[in-house]
């Protein structure tokens, strides 16, 4: 988090009604990241251009607990110091997640120094509802970065590691799968499905993120 130009936490988050600095990130082996550590000089977040919460809950609104302001987790990292963070505003689903974070990546990343991260989630969230199962099946995480000039989905493939085969993708109710795992996942759930339906079209896939902060 000191060093980062963007950091994407997937976890599990938790907004706290009762106590507002005990709103976290849910992190591995049971350890937390509360507000009060980011507001406090455990946690340095100035360098942060983009903190993405790839997690449950982590942009719902106190609209109570303060008259002359709206408290939140992502805008408790505002204060923290980050410029922005891309968070939700309830539960989401871990396909659906993974999907539209990649595709975010794809669309900012090349241009991040040009554009605002909301411009490009819009185009992700289009992306996502849009998407039938038959172009989900043809859907692929391709991290080469000689592949770059094979398609859309390859842009950003020169951002990312060489060591692909350590790279984690998503979660999955504990489980933790590398990037053609995933990728297996979401074709395999394409295939049991009506070849030109938009598995993602409800607003509950894509519409619960939201950029907060830039």
């Amino acid at each position: 988090l000191r060093t980062g130009l963007v950091v994407n936490a997937s976890c599990h988050g938790l907004f706290d009604t009762q106590n507002f600095l005990r709103s976290r990130l849910i992190l591995a082996h049971e350890e937390e990241l509360t507000l009060a550590d980011m507001l406090s000089d455990q946690v340095d977040l100035r360098g942060l251009r983009l903190f993405i919460l790839s997690a449950c809950q982590t942009a719902i609104l106190d609209l109570q607990g303060a008259r002359d302001e709206v408290r939140s987790l992502a805008a408790g990292m505002l204060q923290a110091g980050a410029a922005a963070i891309l968070a939700s505003l309830w539960s989401v689903d871990d396909c659906a997640t993974y999907l539209l974070m990649v595709r975010f990546a794809l669309e900012w990343f090349p241009q991040m120094h040009t554009e605002p991260p909301a411009t490009a989630l819009a185009r992700a969230q289009r992306w996502l509802r849009t998407i039938t199962n038959q172009e989900l099946l043809l859907w692929q995480v391709n991290i080469s970065s000689s592949a770059s000039t094979k398609g859309p989905e390859t842009v950003a493939g020169e951002y990312l590691p060489t060591n692909a085969d350590h790279l984690v993708a998503v979660r999955g109710r504990a489980n933790r799968f590398d990037t053609f795992q995933a990728q297996e996942v979401v074709q395999s759930h394409a295939a049991e499905l009506a070849p030109d339906d938009c598995p993602y079209a409800d607003p509950y896939y894509w519409a619960g993120f939201q950029i907060t902060g830039w």
